[in-house]
């Protein structure tokens, strides 16, 4: 698989940020025992509280992530986040839900390959525009 980083910056007040999307270089596919065995929480709290809680019912439980970038339907802003994947036996038991910060409002994944314009996270304008010299590429 691949994923890609992709490089914004806006024309107004010169923010920059970058946005990944595709797998995660912090988690491969593992079961529970190995999530546990890195000693290191790799989510928000409440994903793993929900992993630990599914474990117990669900043997056999496998997660993994991978980064997606969303975007606001209403306010026209970029997320970058790590989708949690909890899976048994090829079944989805989990799928995060995130919400803009400004609106509340459920968030959209997008395609940023796609995508060149949206509006700046730190001024507002719709000057946040795809910086494309700098683009990277990985493989997994």
């Amino acid at each position: 698989m691949t994923g890609y980083v992709k490089y914004y910056i806006c024309s107004n007040c010169h923010y920059e940020e970058e946005f990944r999307q595709g797998p995660g270089f912090l988690v491969k596919p593992q079961s529970l025992e190995e999530y546990i065995s890195g000693n290191q929480k790799l989510f928000h709290y409440k994903i793993h509280n929900k992993i630990i809680a599914m474990a117990e019912a669900h043997p056999g439980l496998l997660i993994s992530a991978s980064y997606q970038v969303y975007k606001c339907p209403h306010c026209q802003i970029l997320y970058n986040k790590s989708q949690a994947n909890i899976m048994v036996d090829g079944q989805t038991l989990h799928q995060n839900v995130f919400k803009c910060r400004v609106c509340r409002r459920r968030l959209k994944p997008t395609n940023m390959n796609r995508l060149k314009k949206a509006v700046c996270p730190s001024c507002g304008k719709s000057s946040f525009h795809r910086h494309d010299v700098s683009d990277l590429l990985w493989k997994k």
